[in-house]
């Protein structure tokens, strides 16, 4: 399977998922619509990237072959790590939201899980800048 086609297969999950979510979420006041909205503005971004790559073949060739690079192995470890931590603190911050205001309070847990998926993106991008 080429690079260009696995990029496009990734893409097409999130696009599946973030249409899971927006459907099981829909009409309801629930965190799913939420999750889903984030999903999908998130692949909105990632077709404008595949987009753009797509247009230029050697940006697309030098990405393929920057993807098995040391550095760039290392870009994404610094983002995971990032985010990781991030989210250590961000989940606290929400236990004791949840402990404070009682079990009701499970919105603000879904806004930190979206919030993770965009710090992750984030940090890939402001790392991929700086390295």
């Amino acid at each position: 399977m080429s690079f260009k086609t696995r990029l496009i297969i990734k893409l097409g999950f999130l696009y599946a998922l973030a249409a899971a979510l927006l459907l099981l979420g829909y009409g309801r006041d629930n965190n799913f619509f939420t999750m889903g909205t984030t999903m999908a503005v998130m692949a909105v971004v990632m077709t404008v990237r595949l987009a753009l790559l797509l247009k230029n073949g050697e940006r697309l060739a030098a990405l393929e072959t920057d993807s098995r690079d040391e550095r760039t192995v290392f870009v994404s470890m610094k983002s995971y790590s990032f985010a990781f931590w991030l989210s250590i603190l961000a989940e606290a911050a929400a236990f004791f939201a949840l402990e404070w205001r009682g079990a009701a309070a499970a919105k603000p847990l879904c806004f930190v899980i979206c919030f993770q998926a965009f710090a992750y993106l984030g940090s890939y991008l402001f790392f991929n800048k700086k390295y």
